[in-house]
């Protein structure tokens, strides 16, 4: 009769670890499926956080076209500026030599 406590006291200790192992999968199972509920919402904003940083590097890329296209017309209307200011330099050069001339002449004649 020893003996039949004996394994009817391993026995049980084998039920209650059993138990406990069931309680743990099952514990596991469902943090499982929490994380593969994360994962699939992970991946789901990694991709529309691709998407939105290639609709960026778009944009970004149209935006560097435009400002190269505007530093040309920037650059020529300098090179427009400078080539009116030379001219309007030299326009007023000769204005003052005229006026210097005329005053000269006025100068003699009085």
């Amino acid at each position: 009769m020893h003996r039949a406590e004996f394994e009817n006291e391993g026995l049980t200790n084998v039920r209650e670890r059993l138990t406990r192992l069931e309680t743990l999968i099952a514990a596991e199972q469902v943090n499982l499926g929490k994380l593969e509920q994360q994962k699939s919402t992970t991946e789901r904003e990694i991709a529309d956080s691709e998407k939105v940083l290639d609709d960026l590097k778009t944009e970004l890329a149209e935006l560097q076209e435009t400002l190269e296209e505007k530093n040309k017309i920037v650059d020529q209307v300098k090179k427009t500026a400078l080539k009116s200011s030379k001219v309007l330099d030299q326009a007023l050069k000769e204005i003052a030599l005229c006026v210097s001339d005329d005053t000269a002449t006025q100068l003699r004649h009085n």
